[in-house]
């Protein structure tokens, strides 16, 4: 019979002498690379100890050897190895208690464990399988499959530990604790956010105007809720044409359309156990809220183009800057969506009607973007202050973000002064009567006046365009369509 010098011997002398080679062999070779990962080896015999411990020395681990249970244990509650192999048969317990000890730990991910077991015993391999082993080999063991083993299980547990650092980032960035108000009315809406984030099924309906903030509290309910190891996906209902919405959100079949030459999930699929973030639902088109309705009462949905019904565990956060009773009222939503997506409805109240936060978040804006930008600025000039106090902040707090971010460029200084603030001062009361009538009194050319000067103003967005003149945004299209089949003859 052919013998395999891959696998580890099984007789007593030829393992010694195996030993002994692979010390050798360990002790002469240059180390040219750094060790592959940290290895804790709980074995009982100890001829098989010593020859595991030489070889996976020689192929660059760093390895340490226990003997029984209670010595791995302790060492697993003092040090963390990138990877434990372990018997399973060992004096004073077992491999299961090196693999339970392996698995606690706050604040790391768990230290995969491959287990090491005879054949006669591999149905117990098998049993730490499935209590969270990551794989297991049956003795004598091939020397390759077993680097193979232990390189993907550090591979696996290194890209863990990146994303739980990624995670914790993350939810450092969009974290509760960042939210801080001196405003009362807003200091209730951060407190109401904090307990339903407890609750991670609850869908949440976040109200208020365009800048207020309604995304960073989606978010921070998200990373404070159980949730928060899954995907936060957000999907702007305003910013995509109707004929592609569908697809964005449900995801489509091979051959479902002219150009489906491949499947994709949608964003309800890619936010499965964990907070889809519907912006802007009051721009939904009908069609598509029957579909969502569905979806928030028996959570499952179909792709298009597909058959099979997919079910999904997702928390639904809506937001909108509508006021969406009245769109019922007016027959522009659905009465039985709006009554779903109002479980636990949050209003963000206006910059405006929080004035004592306006300060705080000025500072806090200008030490971001003075960090982004390495600027030493202190600081503003008693007279900024006052202009930022008396403006009225129409964009909110997104505006208020840009317009500091501005003065952090403009600023040569190390005060941002009311020079550096691009605002516009306070209306005066009289200007608009001393500007008289319009030279057309033409009601037509004056709301297509009005509407080209709103598109302007939101740089052709068509859902602000449409928030800024008090309509549907199928009104404002109405408009343009009937606008752009008579545009007014040039000048000259």
């Amino acid at each position: 019979m052919r013998t395999d010098q891959s696998r580890l011997p099984a007789d007593g002398g030829t393992l010694e002498r195996c030993c002994e080679a692979e010390s050798a062999a360990a002790a002469g070779r240059a180390p040219d690379n750094l060790p592959r990962g940290k290895v804790f080896v709980v074995e009982d015999d100890a001829n098989v100890r010593r020859l595991l411990e030489a070889r996976l020395r020689r192929e660059g681990f760093e390895v340490e050897v226990f003997a029984d249970t209670p010595e791995a244990v302790d060492a697993l509650a003092r040090r963390v190895p990138d990877v434990v192999l372990t018997d399973l048969n060992l004096p004073s317990g077992s491999g299961l208690d090196v693999l339970a000890a392996a698995q606690e730990g706050e604040g790391r991910a768990a230290v995969p464990v491959v287990v090491l077991t005879a054949f006669g015993t591999v149905e117990s391999a098998v049993q730490a399988v499935h209590q969270g082993a990551y794989d297991y080999l049956t003795k004598p063991a091939d020397e390759k499959k077993l680097v193979i083993i232990l390189e993907r299980a550090i591979r696996q547990r290194r890209l863990l530990e990146e994303n739980s650092a990624l995670l914790n980032e993350l939810q450092g960035s969009w974290s509760f604790e960042r939210l801080t108000s001196q405003s009362p009315a807003f200091t209730r809406v951060l407190a109401m956010a904090r307990e339903v984030a407890r609750n991670p099924h609850t869908t949440v309906l976040l109200q208020g105007e365009t800048g207020t903030g309604k995304e960073v509290l989606a978010r921070a309910v998200h990373f404070a809720s159980t949730r928060r190891a899954g995907r936060f996906v957000a999907l702007h209902c305003g910013a995509i044409p109707d004929a592609l919405l569908e697809s964005e959100l449900f995801g489509y079949e091979r051959g479902a359309f002219t150009g489906a030459t491949h499947a994709k999930k949608g964003k309800i699929e890619l936010a499965n156990g964990g907070t889809l973030f519907l912006d802007e639902i009051g721009d939904m088109p009908p069609q598509l809220q029957v579909k969502l309705l569905r979806v928030l009462q028996e959570r499952c949905f179909e792709r298009l183009g597909g058959l099979e019904s997919i079910a999904v565990d997702v928390r639904v956060v809506a937001a909108t800057h509508r006021n969406l009773a009245a769109m019922v009222r007016a027959g522009q939503f659905r009465e039985d969506l709006y009554y779903r997506l109002q479980v636990f409805p949050l209003e963000l109240p206006p910059l405006r009607e929080r004035p004592e936060d306006i300060e705080s978040l000025a500072d806090f804006f200008l030490c971001r973007h003075a960090a982004a930008m390495g600027r030493a600025i202190s600081g503003f000039t008693p007279g900024a202050l006052r202009a930022l106090r008396a403006h009225a902040w129409p964009g909110n707090v997104r505006e208020l973000q840009n317009v500091i971010e501005r003065a952090v460029i403009l600023c040569r200084g190390d005060t941002i002064d009311l020079s550096h603030l691009t605002i516009a001062p306070p209306a005066e009361p009289q200007a608009a009567a001393e500007a008289g009538p319009p030279a057309s009194l033409n009601l037509d050319d004056m709301e297509r006046q009005l509407v080209e000067r709103a598109m302007r103003a939101a740089d052709n967005n068509q859902s602000e365009a449409a928030r800024m003149l008090g309509i549907t945004r199928w009104q404002l299209r109405t408009k343009l369509d009937r606008y752009a089949g008579r545009r007014p003859p040039a000048e000259g």
